[in-house]
């Protein structure tokens, strides 16, 4: 089939425009009321232009990558055209092809949501294992566990920068719900240069034993390639703004029942004091999905109800949410009957009981709170 389009890569490099490029940017210009444009101005435009189309190739990579698990890994700006009729994107040359076990799947939308939501980096080293990266023996050894885990967190920190954001969940004065939440999401997730955090995990191979299987290169040099090209047509572009997003859907939905999804998700959404599901947390983390993508909340959490493990999250939400509920109104029950005040000082009399007796006993005062 002939396909009629131009090549992705000739959209945003630094060249003089073809005669069809040139056409296609007058009719902007008549378009537009403004005076006509420079070729600077005219370059700016253009690459501006093809990156929603460079998004678009990044999702379908990702798509690919962690839903299908049949991968086109030869993505360079040459096998990427925007078709000139519908401005769809067309993929070429399905020479290099990568499949992706399952189970890898599975890792990679953990890692990715493990990194960026809990910056959990020893939970992120003991996934390596069931990506089938490191020896078993490595994540057996607790010595040699520790070092990778500290080597990891060194190698993000040198790789990751996290914006400031002052304002944390609060709201700003003149700020809108909306863009509160789009700004605690963009604080949340750090900017990278997946070439250079590729860098510092490959300098880990090594002494760690890495296995790197071919479709892990080949994903890899995909998803770099990608983000290579976005960058050109956006300096300010970060791949981690559409990976966690995807990450995140991918594991509210957990479509193959995944033990390792389940086990992440539990712990991402439990508080860390109690171990009981945080219904905070869990907003958090749909309100990330739901800014960074552009969607609404409903939307997210309508996209993870199209699956059993879905349902069964939010039902455990609902019977969380009605505990809290319960919890709440006794607590005021007993505060407004002088039951916990009752309780509170009759802890006090015990624990001032024991701390008599024991320097009865001894002679020295006892430790505080050795009794409760």
């Amino acid at each position: 089939e002939w396909l009629d389009g131009q090549r992705v890569m000739s959209l945003v490099s630094n060249r003089k425009s073809s005669v069809d490029e040139d056409d296609e940017l007058e009719d902007l210009d008549e378009e537009d009321e403004c005076a006509p444009m420079s070729w600077e101005e005219k370059e700016c435009v253009r690459k501006a232009a093809s990156l929603p189309l460079i998004e678009l190739g990044i999702r379908c990579t990702l798509s690919q990558l962690i839903e299908t698990g049949v991968m086109h890994a030869d993505p360079h700006g040459g096998n990427l055209l925007r078709l000139r009729e519908t401005g769809e994107l067309a993929y070429l040359d399905f020479g290099l092809v990568s499949e992706i076990p399952p189970t890898v799947r599975d890792g990679l939308v953990a890692a990715v949501t493990l990194l960026v939501f809990d910056r959990d980096y020893e939970a992120v080293a003991g996934l390596f294992g069931e990506l089938q990266l490191v020896p078993t023996d490595v994540i057996e050894n607790p010595y040699q566990f520790a070092a990778l885990t500290t080597a990891l967190r060194e190698a993000a920190e040198a790789t990751l920068s996290y914006p400031d954001d002052e304002l944390g969940l609060e709201r700003g004065e003149n700020e809108t719900e909306e863009e509160a939440r789009l700004r605690r999401a963009k604080s949340a997730v750090p900017d990278v240069r997946f070439d250079q955090l590729l860098g510092a995990l490959l300098a880990l191979v090594p002494k760690y034993r890495f296995l790197l299987p071919p479709y892990f290169l080949n994903n890899a040099r995909a998803l770099g390639t990608l983000e290579g090209m976005a960058r050109t047509a956006d300096p300010n572009f970060n791949i981690l703004a559409i990976v966690y997003p995807f990450a995140v859907k991918r594991l509210l939905q957990n479509p193959t029942g995944s033990p390792v999804l389940r086990r992440v998700l539990r712990q991402l959404i439990s508080n860390k004091r109690t171990g009981r599901m945080s219904l905070t947390r869990l907003k958090l983390m749909i309100e990330d999905a739901a800014s960074l993508t552009g969607v609404s909340r409903m939307a997210i959490i309508a996209s993870a109800m199209t699956t059993t493990a879905g349902w069964r999250l939010a039902v455990e939400s609902v019977f969380a949410g009605a505990f809290w509920c319960v919890g709440r109104c006794v607590g005021a029950v007993f505060f407004v009957t002088g039951i916990t005040a009752a309780r509170n000082a009759w802890g006090r009399f015990i624990y001032r009981l024991n701390r008599d007796i024991d320097d009865d006993e001894d002679g020295t005062p006892a430790r505080v709170g050795s009794v409760f």
